[in-house]
């Protein structure tokens, strides 16, 4: 009975999102948005001027607010450059839909063992209303996208190839795409070479070798600070904001170079560390729990990179599902001897 009933919620779920808060989301005209930034990005790639602009005097008080993504990304957005701003977040707002459902089908595939819409249902439910799927696709994030591609990544056999396409935009999953590679050998190796090189080839096309060029140092000294905002969650940062509380580290400005180092090497020895701890686990659970962590030590973990821990969530289900299962054939098979 409990199970049919969260099935009917999520059935009420879909309704409500589709036919109320998509039309409203529809209708926002306000630039207040980050998928205000991917269409500036857009627009500034078609008019030939350089998508990625310094940014020397930012600080940690706040929140940043431009276009760090590396240039693969824009080869999703710069077909749709040629758009005016409100036909743009419309024609976005509806694309994130699929990688949303996208994901959800995935978190069914590894709960229940197969693609199965009731419990893609149910997940999809609890991602928007428990865990700010619904504030992801009001801002237009591009979020939903890495949570899919974490989703195939332990779903399908091109886990390297998905995680290969999942690090061309962000850096955090990085850790899941290297203990891939060093556990797959070279099937794993070729996987990723596959869905990478031909991305990488269209980027450098596409965005150019200046864009390029200036990405990763107009990204580092943003990304590698952080910010105070509440919505960071990022582990490593709140010993920042212990030690702002005990009046030992100013919340303004730029970070001095300790401070730096210090999320720099959380960075790295966070998901390290969880790799090594989940080392006796299985190969999917291992995974799942390295992906969290490559976004929880980052210094930037926003709220809405929340849905991406369900993934361990779901693996777990599926794991105690799959012992339940063989543990009731094993006392059918002494049933029938007996």
């Amino acid at each position: 009975m409990l199970w049919k009933g969260l099935v009917f919620l999520g059935v009420l779920h879909l309704f409500y999102q589709l036919f109320v808060l998509v039309p409203i989301m529809l209708d926002r005209v306000d630039p207040y948005r980050d998928v205000i930034v991917y269409y500036k990005a857009a627009v500034r790639l078609r008019d030939g001027v350089n998508v990625y602009q310094p940014w020397p005097g930012y600080g940690v008080q706040m929140t940043p607010f431009r276009f760090f993504y590396s240039p693969p990304f824009l080869l999703l957005v710069r077909p749709l450059a040629g758009l005016d701003f409100l036909t743009f977040t419309r024609v976005w707002t509806l694309i994130l839909l699929v990688p949303f459902w996208s994901y959800c089908f995935c978190l069914s595939r590894l709960a229940r063992g197969k693609w199965d819409w009731q419990s893609a249902l149910v997940f999809g439910m609890a991602t928007n209303i428990a865990l700010k799927g619904y504030a992801t696709l009001a801002l237009g994030q591009f979020e939903p996208f890495m949570w899919m591609l974490f989703g195939l990544a332990l779903t399908t056999r091109h886990r390297a190839g998905w995680l290969a396409l999942a690090t061309l935009t962000k850096i955090h999953p990085v850790w899941s795409l290297g203990l891939t590679l060093a556990e797959g050998g070279k099937r794993e190796w070729k996987n990723a070479a596959l869905f990478a090189v031909p991305v990488l080839l269209a980027s450098w096309w596409l965005v150019g070798s200046d864009n390029w060029a200036m990405w990763w140092p107009s990204t580092q000294p943003v990304a590698s600070q952080g910010t105070f905002s509440i919505d960071n969650w990022s582990l490593p940062f709140f010993g920042l904001r212990l030690l702002n509380w005990a009046g030992l580290l100013k919340a303004s400005g730029t970070l001095p170079p300790w401070a730096k180092g210090y999320l720099s090497l959380c960075a790295v020895v966070g998901p390290l560390g969880v790799m090594f701890w989940a080392r006796k686990w299985s190969r999917e659970l291992r995974l799942a729990f390295v992906a969290c962590a490559g976004a929880l030590f980052a210094p930037l973990c926003w709220t809405l990179y929340f849905p991406l821990f369900l993934l361990p969530v779901a693996v777990l289900i599926g794991e105690r599902r799959g012992r339940d299962e063989a543990m009731g054939t094993t006392e059918n098979l002494r049933t029938e001897r007996a």
